[in-house]
């Protein structure tokens, strides 16, 4: 009794290791959609908050780094009117109760919220030697007006823009182009 007893209370406190360090661990993982699908099951309803307290501001966009920057803007046209003095100490505050580092936060002209994912860069095996730039982001909000997401077209379009839906307006947003590196 006493050896099953000493099984369990181990396998209980390596359990609760890796509850607590379930974010340290996801960010371990390779870049991919199946990590991005992690770490927002993971973080989905604390993103959610800090997406709905931006959306009570004014701002389009949110930037913050801890302890570095901090500022927020308003699109105007195709530019962003970055303010002097924008107060966000109600985000950087939920964001550090969070335990986040940096958020950047860009709401689209359609009103979808949009934040980092990752980056894949491409080297083709073609006559002139070309880079194929894949950009995955998170995004929340409507569904997109664009076309579901699947490997073959973007293996062969040279450049699109395509959704996989994730969760109930959550989506992750792909974009991408070629470019020579002549």
């Amino acid at each position: 009794a006493l050896g099953f007893m000493k099984k369990a209370l181990i396998s209980f406190g390596l359990l609760l290791i890796v509850y607590l360090n379930v974010n340290a661990i996801v960010g371990l993982l390779p870049d991919s959609d199946f990590k991005l699908n992690l770490r927002l099951l993971i973080n989905k309803a604390k993103l959610e908050k800090l997406i709905k307290l931006a959306e009570s501001s004014e701002y389009t966009h949110i930037l913050w780094v801890k302890n570095e920057i901090q500022r927020a803007g308003v699109r105007e046209n195709d530019s962003v009117n970055w303010g002097d003095s924008s107060d966000l100490t109600l985000f950087v505050s939920l964001a550090e109760q969070f335990n986040f580092n940096s958020i950047e936060l860009i709401k689209g002209k359609g009103g979808n919220w949009l934040f980092g994912g990752y980056t894949k860069v491409l080297p083709l095996n073609e006559p002139e030697t070309k880079i194929k730039n894949i950009d995955t982001d998170y995004l929340y909000g409507q569904t997109p007006e664009f076309e579901n997401c699947d490997d073959i077209k973007i293996k062969n379009l040279s450049e699109g823009k395509c959704y996989i839906a994730l969760y109930d307006k959550w989506f992750l947003y792909k974009y991408w182009f070629t470019y020579n590196l002549n």
